[in-house]
């Protein structure tokens, strides 16, 4: 009995209370839906503040954890992608801290380093990891090496391809650019 008085009585406040709400609305309109317009503002802001703290968290991550790693002059890590649009051409290496030979490429890299004809942006697949691989089709387990120009991919290897690396990563990597060769090969053959 006690249980259905609760109820009632907590049903019966609940109705008051929208009544009071509803009367109000309707008194002052311009106040009710200029809260409805600060709590949407103020909601966006807080969503868009989330989304950039996460990103600056991922870079400072990737700055303290993943780059220090990289010992290499010619080696420029990258924490944003937009340098593929930017610069006429550009090799980028996509590579997981997690590979089973990242840390051997890297050292090779940076024992060789003068052999090679220009610089390489490495970028580290650590987050948004799938998005990541369908857009440039690499797979997380490899290190890639990708020639970009005017944002267009053009050529690529993976490290892992390499049958003898010590000898073949430097010569792969100054041919890199020279993907129109391949084409003009392919063309004389046919």
């Amino acid at each position: 009995m006690t249980e259905k008085k609760i109820f009632t009585s907590w049903k019966q406040r609940m109705t008051n209370q929208r009544q009071a709400f509803l009367q109000q609305v309707n008194n002052q309109p311009k106040k009710f839906y200029l809260s409805i317009f600060l709590i949407l503002i103020v909601g966006l802001l807080l969503s868009l503040s989330v989304v950039s703290a996460r990103k600056q968290i991922q870079t400072e991550q990737l700055e303290t954890l993943v780059f220090p790693s990289v010992s290499s002059k010619i080696i420029e890590p990258l924490t944003d992608l937009t340098v593929i649009e930017k610069e006429p051409a550009v090799t980028v290496v996509f590579a997981s801290p997690s590979a089973k030979k990242y840390q051997e490429m890297f050292q090779l890299i940076s024992e060789k380093e003068k052999e090679l004809n220009r610089s390489i942006y490495f970028y580290p697949i650590v987050y948004n990891v799938e998005e990541l691989t369908k857009k440039y089709k690499v797979n997380s387990e490899q290190m890639t090496f990708v020639f970009f120009e005017k944002g267009v991919e053009k050529n690529r290897f993976t490290y892992e391809a390499l049958e003898v690396p010590n000898e073949e990563l430097m010569p792969e990597l100054n041919r890199l650019p020279m993907w129109n060769t391949k084409t003009l090969e392919t063309e004389k053959t046919q």
